[in-house]
């Protein structure tokens, strides 16, 4: 009994030495392969594209000779693969010590063709080079771009396209290139450069892809046809690019340049045809009332028109859309009634008719205007609703004479209310990082402020004689009184700056949110009045709270028409389009500098050393 344990236990440790000599050696020979390919890693960098064979398959990922993960959702084949199929793959890795991770996995494909023009092999592939006529796919594939099978689309290096492959003279030939994945999405521009952009920080574009009468700024809404490509850190490159016209820009507040007045002017003619009422008025309705009013849509064209909807693109809550019904003039007299369209399409026969019913509920008093907008297939039409909500308790208030807008006022009048109400509290701002430094850079000896003083300011303001206080501004000028005397002027000239530029000031405006900045739109900014400069401050305080707070923001970029501004990030979240008056400063830097160059002419002086002063001073009086 024992002889036949031992015999028993004997087998199953031989078995298990085995495989572990089995292991040994798969490490050993794994080990040298890795001492083999460690040269050509360093010579690869980053990335690679090589073919290999599957080692290890397991439920959504494995692995290709033994030390390269992949998952199955990197493979570009329907079929699943197996142990042991040979696979072409472009791999990479964080660092020259990482492992690698395969981004793109295709079965390989055998060119053993013994004759030319033998039958067609389908292929998917990477661009690797392409000089605008001709170009290689896969190192070893030639193709041209009369091989391009795709009109629209011209490859680049990066591209993954599929193909049809075949012996010419030896060589392998490509056709019907086109792109392994293509569609259309929505983005927002991130960056745009002298050539090219990033759109979502997913996708490359060229500035070829926007046509000649786009060009791409910073946070616009695009709409893109893009294809997998690798372009650097980017999986995606978009072939055409066009604006977006968002839906909020139909609103009335939306129209105020010439370009959107166009726009609206254009929208709301009659098109191919197709006649829309203008009799879109409901009138006075009373505060809780309802009101109904019908809009006639009728083809006096001789063509067929295909109705899509119609819909009020805005927000709101009063007037709404009842329903959509249409009438054959030519059988209305033999049909019972009426259709109600409730959705999909409608072909607007010659001499046919839509109505839309359309309600109001009067909720909130004043006058309510919204653009209907009517969609067909290739077209639209737009016409106002309006609606007069009245109260019949208003007729009970007294009304007083008319509101007449004062005078404006001036800048000096504006300088003396700022000094006059006092400097509240400020909220800080948060400064923009120049160069992308992320640290306070400390100085030494920091420039000091030199403040004007507050008996200049006040003599000023008061309209007191100046000579009273400055009697070195009529004096000769001299070494002794030097310092004084340019001190003194650059106060003036300060005070003088600051009133100017009150001259800009805005009153009762509001900003509105572009990404993590609050643009605050400024008129005359293009022509440099007032003139903004990255790092300013724009101040903001309550109209309806003069004691309270004053925000801080700090100008981070400088547009056309507006500027971005970032506040501290407690202002961010709280903001909700209320109106603030604006007030803008001037960079104080260049008159600091100022003081400081008068101040060291005195402290040469003070040492002695004044024969560069008494050389200017002796030049000044030379006639």
């Amino acid at each position: 009994m024992f002889t036949a344990f031992s015999k028993l236990l004997s087998f199953f440790l031989n078995e298990e030495e085995d495989t572990q000599e089995a292991d040994v050696d798969s490490e050993k020979s794994q080990q040298e392969r890795d001492l083999e390919s460690s040269d050509e890693d360093d010579e690869e960098g980053l990335t690679k594209n090589s073919n290999g064979k599957v080692t290890h398959i397991y439920n959504d990922y494995g692995l290709i000779d033994g030390d390269i993960f992949f998952s199955f959702q990197t493979v570009l084949s329907e079929k699943r693969l197996t142990v042991g199929e040979e696979i072409s793959y472009v791999a990479t890795r964080e660092n020259i010590k990482s492992g690698w991770r395969a981004t793109h996995v295709s079965v390989a494909t055998s060119w053993e063709m013994e004759e030319d023009g033998l039958k067609d092999k389908s292929l998917v592939g990477i661009v690797e080079k392409f000089n605008g006529e001709f170009g290689t796919i896969n190192g070893q594939i030639q193709f041209s771009l009369s091989d391009v099978s795709l009109e629209e689309y011209v490859p680049h290096v990066g591209d993954y396209v599929t193909l049809e492959v075949r012996r010419v003279s030896g060589l392998l030939e490509g056709s019907s290139v086109k792109p392994l994945r293509i569609f259309q999405k929505e983005g927002q521009i991130l960056a745009v450069q002298q050539d090219h952009g990033y759109i979502d920080g997913d996708t490359f574009f060229m500035m070829t892809a926007c046509g000649e009468s786009y060009r791409p700024r910073k946070w616009d809404r695009v709409q893109t046809v893009v294809i997998e490509s690798t372009q650097g850190k980017c999986s995606w490159r978009a072939i055409s690019i066009s604006p977006v016209i968002v839906n909020p820009s139909l609103s009335v507040s939306a129209f105020s340049s010439p370009l959107k007045s166009t726009f609206l002017d254009d929208l709301q003619k009659n098109k191919n045809g197709i006649h829309v009422s203008t009799e879109t008025d409901f009138g006075k309705v009373d505060l809780g009332g309802r009101k109904k009013l019908t809009v006639w849509i009728q083809n006096k064209g001789e063509t067929n028109q295909v109705f899509l909807r119609a819909h009020l693109p805005a927000e709101c809550t009063q007037i709404k859309v009842q329903g959509v019904k249409y009438l054959n003039e030519h059988a209305a007299m033999m049909k019972k009634g009426n259709v109600e369209v409730t959705k999909g399409k409608i072909t607007l026969y010659p001499a046919m008719s839509l109505y839309i019913n359309l309600s109001v509920e009067a909720s909130f008093p004043g006058l309510d205007k919204q653009l209907l907008v009517v969609t067909f297939e290739n077209f639209q039409i737009g016409r106002y609703i309006t609606a007069e909500i009245t109260d019949p308790y208003h007729s009970m208030v007294t009304i007083g004479p008319a509101y007449r807008r004062g005078e404006k006022m001036s800048s000096f009048t504006k300088y003396r209310a700022s000094a006059a109400s006092g400097q509240n509290w400020v909220v800080p701002g948060e400064r923009p990082q120049r160069n992308g430094r992320t640290h306070v850079l400390k100085l030494p000896n920091r420039l000091p402020q030199y403040p004007v003083p507050q008996l200049l300011r006040e003599c000023i303001l008061n309209g007191d004689p100046l000579l009273e206080i400055c009697p070195e501004l009529t004096q000769e000028l001299t070494p002794e009184n030097y310092v004084k005397r340019m001190k003194t002027l650059l106060h003036l000239e300060e005070i003088q700056m600051d009133i100017d530029i009150r001259e800009f000031d805005l009153s009762r405006v509001t900003m509105r949110p572009v990404g993590e900045f609050l643009g605050l739109g400024v008129p005359g900014l293009a022509e440099g009045r007032p003139s903004v400069l990255l790092g300013d401050k724009v101040m903001l305080s309550d109209p309806c709270d003069p004691q309270g707070p004053v925000y801080e923001g700090y100008v981070h970029e400088v547009l056309s028409e507006e500027v971005l501004l970032k506040f501290n990030n407690d202002f961010h979240l709280r903001y909700n389009g209320k109106d603030y008056d604006a007030q803008f400063t001037f960079n104080r830097s260049s008159v600091r500098r100022c003081h400081q160059a008068v101040q060291f002419a005195g402290n040469l002086e003070e040492n002695g050393n004044s024969f560069m002063l008494q050389s200017l001073l002796t030049k000044e009086k030379t006639p």
